[in-house]
């Protein structure tokens, strides 16, 4: 995955690469959610891991390779690339530890509540918007008018489904799979995305990508790996003893693809992109979350109204808005 940023003749072939790429880390994410359910939750398992165990199982196998890699890809870093880590350095370890603990913690304690694993993933999806209005305030980004609409368009989408919810509830009716603080949860996991986002789009054209990535990996696991008493103690392999080969392979999609290798497309991908625009690619995923979802969890099938659906297709047409490139290009994109 050499995702290099550059100007020649050959670099619209690299970002034909890397939106390719990015689109096979969208589909993944639309189907992680399943696995995640299946690892984490009671109601689909009867041997569930805490939050705590799921947190180091995820990340911590890998990190004897990331450290690899990490001191492999230094010596990509050019002298003037290494000037400016001096500089860098604390927002690449502010990277690690927002995208591991400070994602992935809230996440695992939400994926345990009722919520339904579509509307998890459309609290996540409010990234988009505040990706997109927090570059235009810190200067990283200028606005546009159909860029600013789409965002809107897409929000809207997302916050009319929680209208639904809220209004069954105050009804009194039961709300279909619902948990208030599943929803808290989750607006911590999403923050924390929406800031890496940005801080990775910061520092990833100014370095060599994988090296930020797994830089940024290695110091989130170590801390991971150093809070592992606190997090799950001598239950840690009492869980993992329970599972079983679907269980693994379970596993392996959420660690190895969905996090690990997902992980490391967006990163290489915001050294070449505006994060509003790569942010926005994340809207398709509620979509392939909630057909995963009404396909695999049979519960969750009454969800899918068409009010819904309404609102998803309202969220597809924002992500056109915000996808389109302005008239007058700009040398980013």
């Amino acid at each position: 995955m050499n995702f290099r940023a550059g100007g020649g003749p050959g670099d619209s072939a690299g970002r034909v690469a890397v939106m390719a790429a990015v689109a096979l880390t969208i589909l993944g994410w639309g189907f992680a959610f399943i696995p995640l359910k299946w690892l984490t939750n009671s109601a689909y398992t009867d041997h569930p891991l805490s939050p705590g165990t799921f947190l180091l199982l995820r990340f911590v196998p890998l990190l004897p390779f990331i450290l690899l890699y990490a001191a492999r890809r230094w010596r990509c870093e050019t002298p003037p690339m290494r000037a400016r880590l001096r500089g860098d350095w604390p927002a690449i370890a502010a990277m690690g530890l927002l995208v591991i603990p400070g994602y992935h913690f809230p996440l695992n304690f939400a994926l345990q509540t009722p919520l339904h694993t579509g509307l998890t993933s459309l609290i996540l999806n409010l990234s988009p918007a505040l990706t997109y209005f927090l570059a235009v305030a810190i200067g990283q980004e200028r606005a546009l008018r159909a860029r600013t609409a789409g965002v809107l368009t897409a929000f809207g989408g997302v916050m009319a489904i929680f209208g639904e919810e809220m209004v069954r509830e105050w009804r009194g009716g039961a709300p279909i799979h619902f948990s208030w603080e599943g929803v808290g949860l989750m607006l911590l996991s999403t923050f924390a995305w929406t800031l890496y986002t940005l801080i990775a789009r910061r520092l990833a054209p100014r370095h060599d990508s994988r090296f930020v990535f797994m830089t940024s990996q290695a110091i989130g696991t170590l801390v991971l790996l150093a809070s592992a008493p606190l997090l799950a103690g001598s239950r840690f392999f009492t869980e993992c003893a329970r599972l079983d080969a679907l269980d693994w392979a379970a596993w392996a999609y959420v660690s190895i693809f969905s996090s690990f290798i997902a992980y490391w497309v967006w990163v290489a991908a915001l050294a070449r992109f505006e994060a509003s625009r790569l942010a926005s690619t994340g809207n398709l995923v509620p979509l392939l979350v909630h057909g995963a979802a009404a396909l695999f969890l049979e519960g969750e099938r009454t969800a899918l109204t068409p009010f819904y659906l309404a609102c998803a297709a309202a969220t597809l047409i924002g992500t056109a808005l915000v996808l389109r490139r302005p008239r007058a290009a700009s040398g980013v994109s």
